[in-house]
């Protein structure tokens, strides 16, 4: 017959082995998420930048906007007190996953012999407008992410995060592509 106090010995004993043996539960910082929705409602502005450059026939690529943008946000990254150069990698990062859409959608539309029938918004007057709003928003979701750039479990948290956000193979990739840059790996020793 057990006695009460061997109960309880053995009660503490299944539950701690239940814990240990439990998938460990690793933290996730809630500021990333509204940090993925801003870099995915960026990503999707490609779409509307991929239609003006069907209408248009410009290239994708568009090295002095590219530049400009870049030499705004080491600007702004100076004055909110973040390393320049990684918000311009940052950046970088975010204007290569946006042509990879770009990219992805004209191939797409070329195939198919058509865009889409939508609405098309200006590039200068409207959608770069936007763009630079989300830039400013983006800057200070990235600042406030900062500290976490470099603990083990970043990479994971960025995979839980970008589950279900996008729409399609194209925006995931692209949505991978624009979060490359938000983990700092520790150097090999």
């Amino acid at each position: 017959m057990f006695k009460p106090a061997h109960l309880r010995v053995y009660a503490l004993l299944a539950l701690l082995t239940t814990t240990a043996s439990a998938t460990p539960r690793i933290p996730f910082p809630e500021i990333l998420q509204p940090l993925m929705t801003t870099l995915n409602e960026r990503l999707n502005i490609g779409d509307l930048v991929a239609l003006t450059k069907w209408d248009s026939g410009k290239p994708i690529q568009d090295s002095p906007r590219e530049a400009q943008v870049i030499d705004n946000a080491r600007k702004l990254a100076t004055e909110r007190k973040l390393d320049p150069e990684d918000v311009a990698q940052l950046i970088a990062a975010q204007m290569e996953a946006n042509k990879l859409v770009q990219y992805g959608l004209l191939a797409q539309w070329q195939a198919a012999g058509a865009a889409p029938d939508t609405p098309r918004p200006d590039l200068g007057k409207q959608i770069r407008p936007r763009l630079d709003e989300l830039q400013t928003r983006l800057l200070q979701q990235y600042a406030d992410f900062t500290p976490y750039r470099q603990d083990p479990n970043c990479p994971v948290w960025l995979a839980k995060a970008r589950t279900g956000l996008t729409r399609d193979a194209l925006h995931d990739l692209a949505l991978t592509r624009a979060t490359g840059e938000l983990c700092i790996r520790p150097l090999a020793r």
